[in-house]
């Protein structure tokens, strides 16, 4: 039996737009949390792990609290996706002011998402006033194309240095920092400070510490059985929580599985006709697996008790299954299309 693992804005310029605007992940996110579902693989190893996700691991900081991938291609590829919406990633999913910017990037560049993105893999660190953001996007781009684009057609928002060889472009129009770097290799760089750039390209040239040299981190990584959309947060604790707005308070059920829990993993995959997905919980060492698994039960009781459920939503919460495993809480269940569309 395996020991349970240990715990441990605004978007700016045009290329950073397209890989992380939130609404360009919505599919992703509908794969991530609508569902939880059995995926393979399992938290005592790390064989099922991909030679392209090990190698961006092998680029991110090893004390990352919070890890997300999202697999673009496999999404794109999705028959029940293709028939819920537009395509993933497709501008359709972006209306916000900075619409216009991006369409002209696009024009520009001849860098299309929905095409040309493969995967993106995004590291932060715990919640501040500052957080770090690191960026490895795996893409099919055109270097002179891009590069031209930022020197020649927005000279006023970012201006060039250069680190082992690579230029890196540095947002300097807006108040939130933002680098990138285009290393090759259909691999783009991005985060919110210098110095992270800089630690990925030393990572890149075999020099520093990574997620991948980290062993709870790859543990808590392979438990997610690698999906197309997955997540993993490390560290948690109340403190952690998200604050509230409008005065709306956390109940208190959740409050304390956010003290029983020491780290999470989420991962979801959209098949022929189902969304599917598992989430997993790391108990505290001090907190009985089978207290937790009874915890989780008991959330979903209260949720299932709200008045303003609809029958499809129950039924989805019906499907939720929660089992201990290896030290594990493993909460799963799936999506049908027809649910999903009663659902969307």
């Amino acid at each position: 039996m395996a020991p349970p693992l240990p715990g441990s804005s605004g978007v700016i310029f045009n290329a950073t737009e397209i890989l992380m605007n939130a609404r360009l992940l919505h599919t992703a996110s509908l794969a991530l949390f609508l569902g939880f579902t059995g995926c393979t693989g399992g938290p005592s190893g790390t064989a099922s792990i991909s030679d392209e996700t090990l190698s961006a691991l092998a680029l991110l900081p090893a004390d990352a609290s919070i890890v997300a991938m999202v697999d673009a291609a496999a999404l794109r590829d999705s028959d029940l996706l293709k028939a819920t919406g537009p395509a993933p990633f497709s501008l359709d999913h972006f209306r916000g002011p900075g619409h216009e910017r991006v369409r002209a990037f696009l024009d520009a560049t001849g860098f299309d998402p929905t095409a040309d993105l493969k995967s993106v893999y995004v590291a932060l660190d715990a919640p501040g006033a500052d957080p770090m953001m690191s960026l490895v996007a795996f893409a099919r781009y055109d270097t002179p194309r891009l590069e031209a684009f930022f020197r020649k057609e927005r000279p006023e928002a970012m201006d060039r240095t250069s680190y082992r060889g690579v230029t890196i472009f540095r947002q300097t129009s807006e108040p939130v920092s933002m680098y990138l770097a285009l290393p090759g290799d259909n691999v783009i760089l991005a985060s919110t400070r210098e110095t992270q750039i800089h630690a990925m390209l030393d990572r890149k040239a075999g020099t520093g510490r990574s997620l991948k040299d980290d062993d709870a981190a790859m543990r808590l990584i392979a438990s997610t059985g690698q999906g197309q959309a997955w997540g993993v947060v490390r560290g948690l604790n109340t403190d952690t929580l998200p604050t509230p707005s409008g005065g709306t308070q956390i109940p208190a059920e959740v409050l304390q599985l956010g003290r029983a829990v020491t780290a999470v993993a989420l991962s979801g995959s959209a098949g022929r006709n189902a969304l599917s997905g598992a989430l997993t919980l790391v108990p505290r060492d001090d907190v009985d697996t089978e207290d937790l698994a009874a915890l989780v039960r008991g959330l979903i009781s209260l949720v299932k008790s709200r008045p303003e459920l609809n029958d499809a939503q129950m039924r989805a919460l019906d499907r939720v299954e929660v089992r201990t495993t290896d030290g594990l809480v493993r909460v799963t269940g799936s999506l049908e299309r027809a649910l999903l569309a009663e659902l969307h």
